[in-house]
């Protein structure tokens, strides 16, 4: 399998906060993979589950993957590419960085990544440019519950975690997930045409694997063609479901993390170490 990726011309696509999409314009397929993973040389490859996890969870919407071990001098190669593209939002550069010292000292590892299907492309023929398709973060379109917030931040109660990250930044966008995820269509229009006014990171069209820049009446029929499909679809009320499964929320999760350190006597990569092998089991406990 690796080497039948390693044919392919791959070119950085896009990036979230934790990984990174590369794609091919000879593949129907897209590499996705864990950020620090190939910055690191797979140094701090924890595994791949959060995909599997979905895949099962939303099926038929995310597709299953396949994991890869990307030899070191083939991660290399990605990382030099994205490095270059010149297309790296200023606001994840930082992810980016690493020290070349300690890359040195430490032994190259394989990197996993996760080989995808291109959701833009719903053919065989990746020449095809024919059809469109609406990317969409839709943020966090839950409130807090949890009870260990601190009273400082209580706010989190009433307002989005996203709306809330809107007012600090001064951002000018007005969406707000609560009205994607309501179920009702006029509220559900609202939210996809601040989307539309505001996209940031959150919203881009495509016309097959190319961006698209829709304007005039092609913004209008995709403005109502993507309210009507997902409102018919249930796709956003099981992500819905998958949101509020977190009932920590930053403020506890933060406050649990310290007491695991202190019960393992201080030693943080002994607390890390009871994470990692807990999550298979909590992902499996959850899909029961």
């Amino acid at each position: 399998m690796i080497d039948e990726v390693e044919k392919h011309d791959w070119s950085y696509l896009t990036e979230g906060g934790k990984h990174v999409i590369f794609s091919s314009s000879s593949s129907t397929w897209l590499l996705r993979i864990d950020k620090a993973d190939l910055v690191k040389g797979g140094q701090g490859n924890k595994g791949c589950t959060d995909v599997e996890f979905l895949s099962n969870f939303l099926a038929p919407y995310v597709s299953k993957p396949t994991y890869l071990n990307l030899p070191p001098c083939f991660a290399k190669k990605l990382l030099q590419e994205a490095l270059a593209c010149g297309r790296i939002p200023a606001s994840r550069k930082k992810d980016w960085s690493s020290s070349d010292k300690d890359n040195k000292k430490s032994k190259q590892l394989p990197t996993i990544a996760q080989f995808v299907r291109d959701a833009r492309l719903w053919h065989s023929d990746p020449s095809q440019n024919t059809l469109f398709s609406v990317e969409i973060k839709p943020k966090a379109g839950y409130r807090c519950f949890s009870p260990l917030v601190d009273p400082g931040r209580r706010i989190k109660y009433q307002v989005p975690r996203f709306c809330l990250m809107q007012q600090l930044r001064g951002s000018c966008s007005k969406y707000n997930p609560l009205d994607l995820f309501s179920g009702n269509i006029d509220r559900m229009e609202i939210a996809v045409q601040e989307l539309f006014q505001c996209p940031q990171n959150n919203l881009r069209v495509w016309r097959g694997r190319e961006a698209f820049d829709a304007k005039g009446d092609a913004v209008s029929f995709l403005k109502v063609m993507t309210t009507r499909v997902l409102y018919e679809e249930p796709c956003l009320s099981k992500l819905l479901e998958l949101q509020r499964l977190d009932i920590l929320d930053g403020d506890g999760a933060v406050l649990l993390y310290e007491h695991l350190i202190q019960l393992c006597e201080g030693q943080e990569h002994v607390a890390m170490e009871l994470i990692d092998s807990s999550w298979k089991l909590a992902v499996v406990s959850l899909l029961v």
